[in-house]
């Protein structure tokens, strides 16, 4: 006979496994064929190999070395995707300890085979309610298992294994966990279960449970010692099973919408964990949404300040701001022109710039840096703020002294925290420079991220022999005067000194205009700083599904046992992801909404400009979040060993 002629057949099977370097014989060589509609009980003691034997045969694992059919399918080289393919259509699991998922009800627990297979809902409820009112549970159905006795809870694990119309019906230790009668009466329903046409095979160590079956396999030190049939069997009566006439594999859309349910009930079943894994979506929601609307509002209020008092700061240049004159067509800047300004009565302090590249040498810590030549007005003229020590004075200027100030960013590059850097000597190329002052410039043009110094510019003329034009002049203006007016009179003063326009000025109001053409990129900056809380909060899901993975390791051997596909788990636990993601999100938007509409209300000075467009971009982002990050843990969680994961219980 061929093993298409079998319902089971193994030929020199064997299965090993390593125990760190030892390798463990669990399998010796195993030749076994099973008939179709046969009732057979395997024997032996516990370590004898009959669980790893009942594992190959109910496709939760694979063989080491031999070949294994089930119906004449090939399965010793099938992969995870194959096995749980014939688990779903061929075989159902009766386990010892009834591994029925806690949270879900008895008929729920009776549905999670059809889940995989291309039924309709209501032909799945319908069968579902049938065979748990065959085997008595019909008032029982909504009953979760902790509230069932062991012998209901046996039955539903009996149902279960019908669910999808198996063939195969495997029986581990089926009645070790009850008491004389409900054994009994279990072993009444395997027996209908065969007269039924099933194939049941038996696992067990108890020789009066053995003696019913029509055929008694013993195996010891993982060899079949003996194979007869049974001496004696008792009655049966025959108990009507519904059959299935086909099977089919669920399609796409059915698996997302039955994952979609899966799902949402492991969410229900869980709600402590799934709010703990909404926690950081919504406070990353909520930042992104409120941070953009104190944002927009705090820019409202810049440009009605800033238009409204204006800056008492005027920079001037060489060229033409239009282009009609090119900056270095333009005649330079000069110590007489800066002069002619601090005459001006309207003028409070003038300081000129000039700007060079250079390397910087400390202790042998190397950095490049942009060395601006400034006058000793520049730091009042531009609001700079010393970190630590001051600025040079006019003397210091006078005698071109090779002093330097520093902003933090050059500070970091080059000294130890441990080391305070006023009085320390730097060099700028080969020219010993002492540190005098640590400071931060405002204003544009200058970054607290890259290296910036402030040197005396008669020091950068001639000690380090850079350019002698200068760049620009910043103008301080007298308190009391406008500075629209003082600019016009700047540009008249240098036209008349000139005899062309070949200066420019800037001031607050083309500040104002800067800021309110970036206002976008200002928004998208802000929102992008707040989505940080929402990487981080896409972390936190991730790190709480690989906890819920650990957690729930139990339950997808459970699922994996009864036909689910390595697939099916890591949709479900995406889907999760992204259900926890998207229902954290939309609780995001309503606090923050809420916040926008409060906080303002008791405290009239913090101004919120809320907007559509972060909501939505913020829930998509959620969504996409879950997507990512739920991406690992469902992919650990469809690795997972049926075999390993069952045994978590």
């Amino acid at each position: 006979m061929t093993p298409s002629d079998y319902a089971i057949c193994l030929k020199d099977v064997g299965r090993d496994f390593l125990s760190g370097d030892t390798l463990l014989q669990a399998l010796t060589r195993i030749d076994l064929q099973i008939r179709r509609g046969e009732m057979v009980a395997i024997m032996g003691a516990s370590g004898s190999g009959k669980s790893t034997l009942m594992n190959i045969i109910g496709c939760l694992d694979g063989a080491s070395r031999g070949e294994v059919y089930i119906h004449g399918e090939p399965l010793h080289n099938a992969d995870q995707e194959k096995r749980a393919l014939i688990r779903s259509q061929r075989i159902g699991f009766i386990f010892q300890r009834y591994h029925l998922i806690p949270f879900m009800s008895a008929e729920e627990n009776v549905l999670v085979p059809a889940q995989y297979q291309c039924w309709p809902e209501k032909a799945r409820r319908e069968r579902a309610q049938l065979l748990l009112a065959r085997l008595g549970l019909a008032e029982r159905k909504h009953h979760r298992p902790s509230t069932l006795s062991g012998g209901q809870q046996q039955r539903v694990s009996v149902a279960r294994a019908l669910m999808n119309g198996a063939d195969i019906i495997l029986a581990d230790e089926p009645t070790g966990a009850l008491d004389k009668a409900s054994g009994e009466q279990l072993m009444a329903e395997l027996k209908a279960l065969h007269q039924a046409g099933r194939t049941v095979v038996i696992v067990t160590h108890d020789r009066n449970v053995a003696r019913q079956t029509e055929r008694i396999i013993e195996i010891s030190e993982g060899a079949i010692v003996s194979d007869a049939p049974s001496a004696s069997r008792a009655a049966v009566t025959h108990i009507e099973i519904p059959h299935i006439n086909e099977h089919a594999v669920a399609t796409f859309m059915q698996r997302l919408r039955s994952a979609l349910l899966i799902a949402w009930r492991a969410l229900c079943g869980h709600p402590g964990r799934a709010l703990l894994s909404m926690l950081g979506i919504i406070i990353g929601i909520s930042a992104v949404i409120i941070s953009v609307a104190v944002g927009e509002g705090a820019r409202q209020t810049v440009l009605d300040e800033m238009s409204r008092f204006g800056t008492q700061a005027i920079d001037i240049y060489p060229g033409s701001q239009q282009g009609s004159i090119k900056k270095y067509e333009a005649r330079p800047l000069t110590e007489e022109e800066m002069m002619m300004l601090t005459r001006l009565p309207e003028v409070a302090a003038v300081s000129p710039q000039l700007s060079t590249f250079a390397m910087v040498n400390y202790a042998g810590k190397i950095a490049s840096l942009t060395v601006n030549g400034v006058g000793e007005n520049k730091f009042a003229v531009s609001g700079a703020t010393f970190l630590a020590g001051r600025g040079f004075t006019p003397e210091e200027r006078s005698r071109n002294d090779a002093v330097i100030v520093i902003n933090s960013a050059l500070r970091d590059a080059l000294f130890p925290s441990s080391v305070n850097p006023i009085g320390e000597v730097i060099y700028l190329g080969i020219v010993p420079f002492r540190v005098i002052g640590v400071a931060t410039m405002p204003g544009i043009g200058y970054s607290d991220n890259q290296n910036e110094s402030w040197i005396p510019w008669t020091t950068l003329k001639i000690r380090l022999g850079g350019k002698q034009a200068f760049d620009n002049f910043s103008v301080r203006v007298t308190s009391g005067y406008h500075v629209s007016d003082i600019q016009q009179r700047i540009e008249r003063l240098f036209a008349s000194v000139r005899g062309v326009s070949d200066i420019y000025t800037r001031s607050n109001i083309e500040f104002i205009q800067a800021v309110d053409n970036t206002s976008r990129s200002l928004n998208l900056l802000i929102t992008s700083i707040a989505a940080i809380s929402l990487l981080v909060g896409g972390i936190g899901v991730m790190n709480i599904m690989l906890v819920s993975v650990t957690e729930r390791v139990y339950e997808i051997g459970i699922r994996l046992s009864v036909g689910a596909r390595p697939a099916d788990i890591m949709l479900q636990f995406i889907i999760e992801a992204m259900v926890i993601c998207l229902l954290g999100g939309t609780l995001g938007v309503l606090i923050a909404v809420a916040g926008c509409l409060i906080v303002p209300e008791i405290n009239p000075e913090l101004r919120m400009i809320m907007s559509w467009q972060p909501i939505i971009l913020a829930c998509l982002f959620s969504i996409l979040i879950g997507l990512l990050f739920g991406f690992f843990p469902a992919r650990r969680a469809a690795a997972l060993n049926p075999v390993e994961a069952l045994a978590k219980e």
